[in-house]
């Protein structure tokens, strides 16, 4: 019983339906690994919901420059990407 009692103070507890039951988990990785400052990374392509908020265009204009050929696009399944180029940042 102090077992049980011990294991519901430290959070490793999980149910099931014979009731509780003590269980070792897996600590999870406390330290991670900042990024290198020096790599700055970017997007090389976007969805259309984000290239509406990058842009401050409408949904409608970004699909109508797409048709225009003034935005290249990549489809993955059915998700339409744009490409990020230099002269859209």
């Amino acid at each position: 019983m102090a077992e049980l009692k011990a294991a519901r103070q430290s959070g490793i507890l999980f149910q099931t339906k014979a009731g509780d039951h003590a269980a070792e988990v897996p600590a999870l990785p406390t330290t991670m690994v900042p990024p290198d400052p020096d790599q700055d990374l970017a997007p090389i392509t976007v969805r259309v919901a984000t290239a509406v908020r990058l842009t401050g265009l409408s949904r409608s204009r970004i699909y109508e420059l797409i048709q225009a050929g003034d935005i290249e696009i990549v489809k993955v399944g059915r998700a339409t990407l744009c490409a990020m180029t230099a002269s859209s940042a």
